[in-house]
């Protein structure tokens, strides 16, 4: 079983080093990496659509192409095993409404299960949002959510406690209810 483990870290990390050469200055290698990412999104694997995703936004290894890179960035959000990045990107996409079917509170979600997903940046504009003045409420009841998961955890970090309590100092958990 333990040789099992490790050959699947093994083919995770290969295939994870394979994604990361669309980063590469060499054009060529930037095609190839697109060409494995792209039969790997086609698979099914949320990375590689993100990966491909990230491609089609920026010219790496293909065209520029905005709504297909959205296309692959919605199915990457959508898998269950989704990276907390796409999640950030996605969430932050429906927040500025830059999609055609921009939705906050589903932007909020997203936004949220990034953050509990490890995210820092999406941690630190779900705290930023909790101030805006368009969807606070909602914004609010998310942060609270992945706080308090975090600080709930079987072994919390002593920094997401503090932070939870500072939260719930700050933003009384009956006024984000009431609300």
């Amino acid at each position: 079983m333990t040789t099992e483990k490790t050959a699947m870290a093994s083919d995770s990390s290969r295939k994870v080093e394979e994604l990361q050469l669309v980063n590469s200055t060499d054009k060529k290698l930037q095609c190839v990496a697109f060409g494995n990412a792209l039969t790997l999104a086609l698979a099914g694997d949320a990375l590689a659509m993100f990966t491909v995703a990230y491609c089609l936004e920026r010219g790496k290894g293909v065209e520029l192409n905005a709504e297909s890179a959205s296309f692959w960035l919605i199915r990457s959000a959508m898998d269950d095993s989704s990276p907390p990045v796409a999640l950030y990107r996605l969430a932050t996409r429906h927040l500025e409404g830059s999609l055609d079917h921009s939705d906050a509170d589903y932007g909020l979600k997203l936004l949220a299960r990034a953050a509990k997903a490890g995210h820092v940046a999406a941690r630190k504009r779900l705290m930023l949002e909790c101030e805006s003045p368009t969807w606070w409420p909602a914004a609010r009841k998310a942060a609270f959510d992945v706080l308090s998961d975090l600080a709930c955890a079987v072994a919390p970090n002593r920094y997401h406690v503090e932070a939870y309590l500072s939260f719930t100092r700050t933003y009384p958990a009956s006024a984000i209810w009431d609300a």
